[in-house]
């Protein structure tokens, strides 16, 4: 039998819902920032951890410097990566192999350290407690749980794309959602190609079998046997006939000749970042997932992490002048380096996931300076709103070659004759 919450107190200065890597952030943040406001805190997670999380698992270097910016040593399993590999056709794209992710850790075991190490700050946590209902007042906001009722000054949504808070008046319920298909099969890895080359594998000879996405294979150890984590992104970012990712993976794995049984595919939607979306509303915001994950490649994990040091700054900003009503809380997200560079790769989806598709690898697959900008902006080196003018260079000089590159680098990565033996969606 569950312990009264009322252990803790029935009223908190922040609640936050979900103990994922955004929640988490958030507490390690407050901890940082005021102590004294994180003691009077409490984290509600609905599950208990270890707990699954359908994800690739693989961590960029910016969420290992943010987690280091947090006092976190990151003593945590993983399976080394040395470089990212994009793949169309037969043609390879190899991102710098300093830049973009050097782990792949599985979530269950990401996040249960995470939560340790918020325990460890004797920041409060209330696992399996679901949040059913929250309604805001003048001075406080009520949150009903399965072990009882709280209050607190702030409630944090850090619980997802199914975020309760955007239930709530004020926020936006919809939005554009991606779904990610996953798998993990065992290998030996001294013949899989992923774990000989220690590299994330991005294919995107699928997107013409019509998804806006990606098939992925990353090396992963699951209790310390070597597996592939396997699967397919999918952003839909036009609304039509969906295709089914499922039957799609499935048919890619086959081809593959990997040993599989369907039943144990798992799939997980994803929210889209989008500016024009509400963060936050008195007394209640939005941080991690909750607010959306990179439209343009679906990494989400070091945004959660910066996000969530966003909100926790902005809470304690909020007690230390008793305003709550978080009025400028988008901007500083929209104006934040997370926010500058998803804001460019929402814009930049829109057209790649379009008739830019194939120009885009193009110009990836014969400028270095580009290759390193995605790289080093994914792996936090750089931003990438601070070289436009690298990139409008490149841009002017792909679009003066754009039809014979175009046309040559089809015949190099033999898309052609890669589609006929292609699975049909």
């Amino acid at each position: 039998m569950l312990k009264s919450i009322t252990k803790f107190g029935d009223f908190f200065e922040v609640i936050i819902i979900g103990g994922g890597p955004a929640g988490c952030a958030v507490a390690l943040k407050l901890h940082q920032l005021n102590p004294e406001l994180a003691k009077h805190s409490i984290i509600l997670e609905k599950s208990c951890h270890p707990r699954e999380k359908v994800c690739g698992g693989a961590l960029t270097l910016h969420a290992e410097t943010i987690l280091a910016q947090l006092g976190v040593n990151l003593d945590v399993s993983h399976a080394f990566i040395r470089n990212s590999r994009f793949v169309y056709g037969q043609a390879n794209i190899n991102l710098p192999e300093d830049g973009v992710a050097k782990k792949v850790i599985r979530r269950d075991e990401f996040d249960n350290f995470l939560i340790k190490q918020v325990k460890n700050r004797d920041f409060k946590v209330a696992e399996q407690t679901k949040v059913i209902d929250i309604t805001t007042h003048r001075d406080f906001v009520a949150v009903r749980t399965n072990r009882g009722d709280l209050k607190a000054k702030v409630v944090v949504s850090a619980d997802g794309v199914s975020a309760i808070l955007r239930k709530t008046p004020g926020f936006n319920p919809k939005g554009r959602i991606s779904r990610l298909w996953l798998i993990e099969t065992p290998v030996d890895p001294t013949k899989h190609p992923v774990f000989q080359d220690q590299v994330l594998h991005v294919d995107f000879s699928y997107v013409r079998c019509g998804i806006k996405g990606y098939y992925w294979e990353f090396p992963s150890y699951i209790n310390n046997a070597p597996h592939i984590n396997q699967g397919l992104v999918d952003s839909n970012l036009k609304c039509g006939t969906r295709i089914n990712g499922k039957n799609l993976l499935c048919q890619i794995l086959r081809e593959r000749n990997v040993l599989f049984q369907p039943e144990n595919i798992k799939c997980h939607p994803l929210r889209q970042f989008d500016p024009k979306d509400i963060f936050a509303q008195p007394r209640r915001l939005l941080t991690g997932d909750a607010i959306g994950t990179d439209p343009l490649f679906s990494e989400g994990i070091s945004q959660a992490l910066a996000l969530g040091c966003i909100a926790a700054e902005s809470i304690t900003q909020a007690f230390s002048k008793n305003d709550f009503t978080f009025a400028d809380y988008k901007q500083k997200i929209l104006s934040s380096r997370v926010g500058q560079e998803l804001k460019t790769y929402n814009f930049l989806s829109k057209y790649i996931w379009g008739f830019m598709f194939e120009p885009f690898l193009c110009s990836l697959y014969n400028d270095q300076s580009l290759r390193n900008l995605m790289g080093y902006s994914y792996g936090g080196q750089t931003n990438i709103l601070k070289n436009k003018t690298v990139i409008a260079k490149a841009l002017i000089k792909h679009l003066l070659l754009l039809w014979p590159r175009l046309k040559k680098f089809r015949q190099q990565t033999s898309i052609t004759t890669f589609l006929l033996n292609m699975p049909k969606a």
